[in-house]
């Protein structure tokens, strides 16, 4: 669940933790009709009681 949104990246809330520096693959819903695919880098990661909220940064999609 994204926590909070801008142009450089999301605060997102997860069951789990990720690494730093791990790069995700996200569908990203700007409107209720419109999703894009994005690749964003964490860059950082705290627990929390109910589970972790992680700092992402978007970046270009990853080479292959």
């Amino acid at each position: 669940m994204a926590l909070n949104a801008s142009v450089g990246g999301l605060r997102i809330a997860v069951d789990t933790g990720v690494p730093v520096d791990h790069v995700c693959t996200l569908r990203v819903r700007t409107a209720p009709d419109h999703e894009t695919i994005e690749h964003a880098k964490v860059v950082w990661s705290q627990a929390r009681p109910d589970g972790y909220v992680l700092g992402l940064e978007f970046i270009a999609a990853p080479s292959l």
